[in-house]
């Protein structure tokens, strides 16, 4: 975890950035690291969620990314694309509309994709997922993403993300003039500005607000013994920065710890480092339980420094306190 500019470790790229997405968990961590920083301006795209960061060097833009035309728009002069946007697709959401989420979400990034294309931006970082996936026992590598289908219950999600990984490789090196692209696979993502809401958050914000919230009993949906890989927002938008800063040409990346943790073992440090004491947890067996995911090989990342540094503890301080500052 940074504190301060002074503990990035590396020097960010001088430019015009453009943050797709930028008041969501994933944008409003980009710009905390970019406000007021020498020989960068920030284009700070929003739609309809409330502006986070204020800073000298940082314009917000309203925008509608599905409108092909305005995305074309946004992306002129501009150097890097950080590409955060899109509809998430966390199970509370699925059991709503399970279509809404990819229909939005491929027209958004095809349209952002073409757009840093036809304005020959010099990068873009597109946040894919771990979904796409297939299910398996063992450490996966980057290149076993295409291997058999994904989990069934990620069955959608997971062929709308291997499908715009695609797209990222042919604007890469399968057309004329192609531009950088860099593909980062995160596992679960938790942090500051997250959504908490019990009906659009994921598992892990959806408990992080029963614990703030000091809802008692705090419920589990399941048993509890599902294992998730989670990764600090400040850590994604670390690594999307340094991958700016250090590749060219098309790269895909796992980033995470290496390690899952069961949703037991995440709730029991929620209630440890917010000081619920008389926490009581019940498991709810006859509710829908999530899936177990994958756990990602990380080799490549450590091989180019793009590891996360914040200890789920850490995170879960830093996001609890804001939570609580916030709800």
């Amino acid at each position: 975890m940074i504190n301060s500019i002074e503990d990035l470790g590396f020097e960010l790229k001088k430019g015009i950035y453009l943050v797709a997405g930028a008041t969501g968990m994933l944008g409003s961590h980009s710009l905390r690291i970019l406000a007021n920083q020498d020989g960068i301006q920030v284009i700070a795209i929003f739609n309809n969620r409330e502006k986070n960061i204020f800073a000298d060097n940082i314009t917000y833009v309203n925008a509608d990314l599905t409108n092909e035309k305005e995305c074309l728009e946004i992306a002129e002069k501009v150097d890097f694309i950080l590409m955060f946007a899109g509809i998430k697709s966390h199970s509370s959401i699925k059991s709503i509309d399970p279509v809404y989420p990819i229909k939005k979400s491929i027209e958004i990034a095809n349209n952002m994709f073409y757009a840093a294309y036809k304005n020959q931006v010099k990068k873009l970082v597109w946040i894919s997922s771990s979904t796409g996936y297939p299910e398996s026992k063992i450490e996966l590598q980057e290149n076993q993403m295409f291997e058999g289908h994904p989990p069934e219950s990620w069955y959608s999600v997971g062929w709308m993300t291997r499908y715009l990984e695609t797209q990222c490789k042919m604007y890469s090196d399968k057309v004329k003039d192609p531009i950088d692209f860099i593909v980062l696979r995160p596992p679960l993502v938790y942090g500051e500005f997250d959504n908490f809401s019990s009906n659009h958050g994921s598992v892990i914000a959806a408990l992080i607000n029963r614990v703030v919230c000091r809802e008692n009993p705090v419920e589990i949906w399941g048993d509890g013994n599902q294992v998730r890989e989670v990764i600090y927002a400040q850590d994604v938008a670390l690594a999307a920065l340094k991958a700016i800063k250090l590749l060219t040409g098309f790269h895909v990346f796992n980033i995470g710890e290496g390690k899952s943790y069961s949703i037991n073992q995440m709730l029991s440090l929620m209630i440890k480092v917010d000081g619920f004491e008389d926490a009581n947890i019940v498991h709810k067996l006859n509710k829908h339980q999530i899936t177990s995911q994958v756990l990602l090989s990380t080799k490549k990342a450590k091989d180019f420094n793009l590891m996360p540094s914040t200890s789920l503890e850490s995170g879960l301080k830093a996001t609890m306190k804001w939570h609580n500052e916030n709800k």
